[in-house]
């Protein structure tokens, strides 16, 4: 659920998160938990993007189809 509301929002404080996410515990704790929970080392690019995105991948492509990637620059 987190990924999802970081994906949707792209841009977003901490205080943004802790108002959007769902959870029934006060303001200050859903922050500082997010806050944690943001920082964990295991929380990169390469350990949890890279394999949410090779399985999306697989399952809206097939093996031999052409894929065009586009990076935005703004």
């Amino acid at each position: 659920m987190l990924v999802a509301l970081l994906q949707q929002e792209r841009c977003v404080s901490i205080e943004r998160l802790a108002t959007l996410f769902a959870q029934p515990i006060q303001f200050e704790s859903r922050r500082r938990n997010l806050q944690r929970f943001l920082q964990l080392p295991q929380l990169n690019l390469k350990t949890l993007w890279l394999p949410i995105l090779k399985y999306w991948l697989k399952q809206h492509f097939h093996r031999g189809q052409r894929l065009y990637l586009m990076k935005q620059i703004k």
